[in-house]
């Protein structure tokens, strides 16, 4: 959430020595001539030091244009000669507020707001104040006294909902975001702060709208489109979400974070050598990126380049020592290129620091049946099948075990059981047409390979399998 400007006070011109003076300045900068009325202001000053109306109009165009350092002391003794100008102070307050002298501001403000408690521009900024100083509690007393005032001010509600917010108050805080966008619909950060709240409260259409919004006000936010971005991804858009972020990336080509969650979510997508380009980018940007090295050695065993995925992974744990993600993912390569001993060493180690990782544990599985350890195995078949017992991939890998074992029946019954779970595990009808032949069952067997391959017609164990049982 983005706090919103000062509230500063307008002056108004009073008769008073140099009068003239003062009036054509004004007229200079309502004509847009500002450095001119600021110049003729100092002229006016410097002849009369303590002319309070041109101290007051210079330090107010000091204080617009930017010139805070000059700003402040000339205020300062324009609010010596006119102690009772609430504009002055509230002017004088800003200028404190901006060189981030609170204490002062806060000083500033108060006696403002002594001299007219009701004072709008007094209580906004000195509520601003109090939520720099993250006295929140303070700053929402003294917004709600302003929009008492005047109720039809978009930013004093819009930084209302921040201070409620941080007090944890996220409803009313998306409440008055909410008002405030009604109040100035054509605000781009008022419609990305309520998307904002609207996204912690799990509103995640109302975010994505409110994002819509705010990218057509201002196209060229880049954090406003991957903010869409995850938005969309909350609402289960995939589509919609890479396109956002592939508008932010364009905005600002440079953001690695950017480019490595592009690159994530077209992996999402299988959208592999799209997902392997963002992924490069980002690591031209930051080539030592530990998660950056270990999407992209995932892609390249999604793109079955082995050799590349363990450099990938390497390179990440290197960075990362005993990153969990990148020791499955090496492990996996490993398992891959027949390095069966290093694939369970590393998924030991994964597992010793993620043991819930189900997923970890299956492949763990698959590598120890791999390596012949088969009782090792088996172990861990069942402790998958114990967490999750509709895992018919971890049923299937069971009856494998148990086939090794020579326990037929055990097997049959572990892949019928993964065949009940998934219909079209083309491995589980294959296995289970093992077992009929070796029971010589063949007419049974001769069944389970074709159904394997009227799931995959390619799949070469299958046809191996039923070609040999025709001659």
């Amino acid at each position: 959430m983005r706090l919103l400007q000062l509230s500063i006070c307008c002056l108004i011109l009073t008769c008073a020595l140099w009068a003239d003076d003062v009036a054509d300045a004004v007229e200079l900068h309502k004509k847009g001539k500002t450095a001119e009325a600021i110049q003729k202001l100092e002229t006016v000053v410097d002849r009369e030091p303590r002319n309070g109306q041109a101290l007051s109009w210079l330090g107010f165009l000091l204080l617009q244009t930017g010139k805070l350092e000059q700003a402040a002391p000339i205020l300062e003794r324009a609010a010596d000669v006119r102690k009772n100008d609430v504009g002055t102070l509230n002017n004088l307050g800003n200028a404190y507020l901006h060189l981030n002298d609170y204490e002062k501001a806060v000083e500033a403000y108060k006696k403002a707001l002594a001299l007219k408690p009701d004072s709008f521009e007094a209580q906004y900024n000195l509520a601003n104040v109090y939520s720099k100083q993250r006295k929140f509690d303070q700053a929402i007393n003294l917004y709600n006294q302003a929009i008492k005032s005047q109720p039809k001010d978009p930013y004093a509600r819009n930084n209302l909902a921040f201070a409620l917010q941080q007090t944890g108050k996220l409803k009313e805080a998306h409440a008055q975001y909410k008002t405030a966008t009604q109040l100035n619909p054509k605000s781009a950060m008022f419609q990305v702060n309520l998307a904002q709240a609207a996204g912690r409260l799990g509103q995640w259409q109302e975010a994505a709208t409110a994002l819509e919004t705010a990218t057509r006000l201002d196209p060229e936010d880049a954090a406003a489109w991957v903010q869409l971005s995850d938005a969309y991804s909350q609402l289960k858009r995939p589509a919609d979400a890479v396109k956002a972020l592939e508008k932010a990336s364009s905005l600002s080509p440079k953001d690695a974070d950017i480019l490595y969650n592009l690159g994530v979510l077209q992996a999402g997508q299988g959208s592999w050598a799209a997902a392997a380009n963002s992924l490069q980018k980002a690591l031209e940007i930051r080539p030592n990126d530990p998660e950056a090295l270990n999407q992209m050695g995932f892609i390249r065993l999604k793109q079955n380049q082995n050799a590349e995925a363990i450099a990938f992974l390497q390179m990440a744990l290197d960075q990362k020592p005993g990153m969990v993600e990148a020791s499955i993912n090496l492990a996996t390569a490993y398992s891959r290129t027949n390095r069966a001993k290093e694939a369970v060493a590393l998924y030991e180690q994964a597992l010793q620091k993620a043991p819930d990782r189900l997923d970890a544990r299956l492949a763990f599985a698959d590598a120890l049946y791999q390596a012949e350890q088969f009782d090792r195995a088996e172990q861990q078949y069942k402790a998958v099948i114990a967490k999750q017992a509709g895992s018919a991939l971890a049923w299937n890998g069971l009856g494998l075990v148990h086939e090794k074992k020579n326990r037929l029946d055990e097997a049959q019954k572990a892949f019928l059981q993964a065949i009940q779970l998934n219909p079209r595990l083309k491995y589980a009808h294959n296995n289970l047409g093992v077992i009929y032949e070796r029971k010589g069952q063949m007419a049974a067997a001769r069944e389970s390979y074709t159904k394997a391959l009227g799931i995959d017609p390619n799949y070469a164990d299958a046809k191996k399998n039923l070609d040999r049982l025709k001659r």
